[in-house]
This record gives C-alpha cells, structure tokens and sequence, in this order.
C-alpha cells in the first residue's frame, strides 16, 4: 500500500501527478477539509476497474435517528475513461483506503481545492 500525495489545485494551474495504482491499495492523509478528492484515470481499452473505499466508521448513533451506516463508496472507472471520487468526510473515513479489483493500466492523483 503507498500514500499519496495531496497536491492543491492552484489559480496559475496545476500539472497532477499521477500514480499508478499499487496492488494492494492506496491512501492518503485526510485533512478534514472535505476538499480532496480522487482522479482515477484507467487506461485500459479493454476492462473497467472498480475503486472501492470503505468507511473507517461504518455505523454510528445519532439521537432521534438511531444507528446510521455509512456504506462503502464504490465507482466503476470506465474502459479508457476517467473517474472524479469524493471528497471523503474524515469522521467516517479517516484517512482513505483505496482498493481496486485490478491496479493494472489504473493512475490516480489526489487533487484538493
């Protein structure tokens, strides 16, 4: 598993950079400023790829409400297409952990603005 870097988006422009994808996931420091996100880029012609982040905290109690859960955030990147994911709220999702069904041909760059 590595971690990524948060690179912030800036007024003059900002060349991402883009990681491929490790096989047994990525993650990254969560600033709690629900202003990152993901750019997954799958640059295989031939497959999706599915990006699965679970929650750090999947269920809590809120009065009135009850037990609430928080379900896993899963998005298919389309064969040689793109996908934006999130952002992450840190008190259900810490720092994010990344998984994918296959890290082949699958770039992601973790952007904040």
């Amino acid at each position: 598993m590595a971690e990524l870097s948060v690179e912030s988006i800036i007024e003059t422009g900002l060349e991402a950079t883009y990681n491929a994808a490790a096989e047994l996931g990525d993650s990254f420091v969560n600033d709690g400023s629900e202003r990152q996100f993901i750019h997954a880029v799958n640059a295989d012609a031939g497959a999706t790829r599915t990006i699965t982040v679970a929650p750090a905290v999947a269920t809590t109690s809120k009065p009135g409400f009850g037990a609430l859960t928080r379900e896993d955030i899963v998005v298919v990147v389309p064969i040689s297409g793109d996908r934006f994911i999130g952002p992450f709220p840190e008190a259900a999702f810490g720092d994010p952990d990344l998984q994918y069904d296959d890290h082949t041909d699958l770039t992601i760059a973790v952007l904040k603005i």
